[in-house]
This record gives structure tokens, sequence and C-alpha cells, in this order.
């Protein structure tokens, strides 16, 4: 063991002790089969994680803390209890607690790491983590605005083809409508520049230029074919960005500019998001998170929905994986019911009904053309 986790002041020394009213013969005092203490098999875990994983202090303290936790929530009394239920019921309780998605992907990974090493430490006959999902299959509701709560987050009230008088509401509008539109992370908002921003002849369309965007290898323009949004960033750019920018070049920029001339900060785009979702009306509806992501989540579904292609909505989103692009598309239960209807599986595609007009014109053909023959 690393001279870190050694002594009381280290990490092993702080979760030695058992939790603060934790009853006496509970996780603290359980032994496991190999006749280690739950507290010891912790303690090996933490040198383990530090001396050969390479750990930072606080990585294993949080790895400990969400290991104690699970204990204390499910009642496991010894380690060789932890299952596959145990184990799942500890992560939906994280998010029917409303625990952020980051806060139980870490859980999940202390879990997974946990697991293994009792396995290993011959404390668990088989790894009951190999069969825990990623947080996102234990949420409920589908992190997906609808296409009327999008219209009213990014054409505000008075609908398309309106800016607000105001600088700073101007400039929010746009920047919400065009987030949607090109799919863009939180990150991403605050880099665009106005020199990247052009005008294409042909499509007659505007478009933004991505530099250094996640993942990509180099720069990424993206075209903004919905023609309302488009002319809203076009407007924006060229006649109302200049009014209030103080000279700033990022097309986003704080009110009056800034002294280093870059665009807002990822913090003030999700405030911006924050107050116009709650301005709109827009509810959680149940446990449904409402974030800046879920504006990609959302033009993924409605894309979906509309019939694109999965590797049209993953080029969409710039995905190199089609794996990610799925779990972003979310099917709700209305669209399901539609499905059912018009497509049941057991009956296959319904057929459209019949043009009666086009039916129509053909017989008027025929016939006409039969009287012609018998009057020739």
């Amino acid at each position: 063991m690393s001279s870190r986790s050694s002594g009381g002041g280290g990490v092993a020394g702080r979760i030695a002790r058992p939790r603060q009213g934790m009853p006496e013969g509970g996780a603290a005092e359980s032994v496991t089969p190999r006749g280690h203490t739950f507290d010891e098999l912790l303690e090996r875990w933490v040198g383990y994680l530090e001396a050969v994983r390479g750990r930072r202090p606080a990585t294993v303290a949080r790895y400990v803390r969400v290991v104690r936790q699970l204990a204390a929530d499910q009642a496991v009394g010894q380690v060789e209890e932890i299952s596959f239920d145990v184990l799942e019921g500890y992560v939906k309780s994280l998010f029917y607690a409303g625990r952020a998605a980051s806060t139980r992907a870490a859980a999940v990974s202390a879990i997974r790491a946990f697991c293994e090493y009792a396995v290993v430490a011959g404390a668990l006959e088989a790894n009951p983590a190999l069969r825990l999902a990623g947080v996102r299959v234990y949420q409920e509701e589908p992190p997906a605005l609808t296409q009327s709560e999008v219209t009213r987050l990014i054409f505000g009230p008075r609908g398309p083809g309106w800016l607000p008088a105001d600088w700073r509401a101007a400039r929010d509008q746009v920047l919400l409508a065009v987030s949607y539109a090109a799919g863009l992370r939180v990150s991403e908002v605050g880099a665009l520049r106005l020199d990247g921003v052009a005008w294409h002849e042909d499509l007659e369309r505007w478009s933004i230029l991505l530099r250094a965007a996640k993942r990509a290898e180099a720069d990424v323009r993206v075209v903004l074919r919905d023609e309302r949004i488009s002319r809203m960033l076009g407007t924006w750019c060229t006649t109302v960005h200049a009014k209030g920018a103080g000279g700033s070049r990022a097309v986003f920029p704080a009110a009056g500019g800034s002294s280093s001339g870059r665009g807002l900060a990822p913090r003030t785009v999700a405030t911006v998001f924050r107050r116009a979702w709650r301005a709109a009306g827009i509810e959680r509806r149940g446990r449904r998170r409402i974030t800046f992501h879920i504006l990609r989540h959302s033009l993924a579904t409605h894309a979906h929905e509309a019939g694109w292609e999965t590797k049209a909505i993953a080029r969409l989103l710039r995905h190199r994986s089609i794996k990610t692009t799925e779990r972003y598309i979310h099917t709700r239960d209305e669209r399901l019911d539609r499905l059912w209807r018009q497509r049941n599986p057991l009956r296959g595609r319904k057929k459209p009904p019949p043009d009666i007009h086009h039916l129509g014109r053909a017989l008027a053909t025929d016939l006409s053309e039969i009287l012609e023959a018998a009057s020739g």
C-alpha cells in the first residue's frame, strides 16, 4: 500500500472508520467469504486503486463513498449479498432522487470497479456488475422536448420571423435557435466567430464554422438548412450584433463585449437556456431533467420522427458511431401508438388509401377513348 493510504490521515484511514450512525453489525462489521470485514476489503481496494491503478485520493474517496452509500441504502449486510438486483436498485434510486447523469455515471463506474476487485479478492463468486447497463437505461422520461416546446423556446411568443427589440433578448433567441438547428454542444456556442459565418448563394442559407469541435479532426462547417433560423442568424450578424457587442468578434458575446473578445462561457449559455425554457412555460414532466444538452436529443428525436435515417442523424450531430446516435433517439408513447395503427408488425405496413381523383381521371380517359373508337 502506498504511503498516501497508510495511517489515519490517508484515504484508507478515513474509510476504515464506520459511517456515522451505522448500526453495529452493519456493513462496517460484515464479513466476506474469505474472512475480511467490509472495511478491510475497502482498505485493500484503496491500496490497489492508489498503488496499482494510480487513482487520485479524491477519486478513491469518491469511490468509497459510493460503495458505502450502496450498502446503506440497499441494506447490504455482507459483501456476498451484493447482487445485480441490488446494484440496479441503487442506480434507479439515484435517478429517483434527481441526481445528475454525471453523478450517476460516476457511481456506476465506482460500483463496477469495486465488484471487479471483490471477485479477484474472492469476496464474490461472480461479478454482478457485468449486467449493469449505462445510466440512461434507468431513466423514465425520454430526455427530449416536443416540437411545440422547441418552437416556443427558439422563436419566442411572436413566432418565427421576429426578433426582440432588446439586444440581449435577440441574442439569446438566435443563440437557442442556432444551437437547436446545428445540434451544438454547450461548449461550442461561445467559440463561434463572426469570420466563420458565411452565406451560400447556391443554397441561399447561412452557415457557421465549428473550430476544434469535439472529436473532429478538422474544422466543421454546418449549414443552417431551416430557412427561418438561417434568416435569424443572418439578421443578427449583419444588423443587430454590432449594436451591443462592443467590438467583440464572437457571434454570441456578452453585452458590451469583453476584454478578451471571447463569446459566452458555457455556464452563461446554460443560464440563458434555463431562463428561456422557464419563460416558455416548459414543464419538467415528472423526472425529466431539462439541460442545454436536451436540444441535441430533441433534434435527433424530431429528425427520427420525421423519417430521417439514422446515418443522416449521425452526420447531423457529428457522431462517429451510429451507436451514439441511437442513444440520442427517443420514441414517445404517442409515436408508438401511431406506429401500431399504421404499421402493425403482424399486418405489415398499412396501405395508403386510393387516390379517388386519379382513378376518376383514368376512368374518364378510358371512357372517352372507348366512345371515340366506337364512333369511328
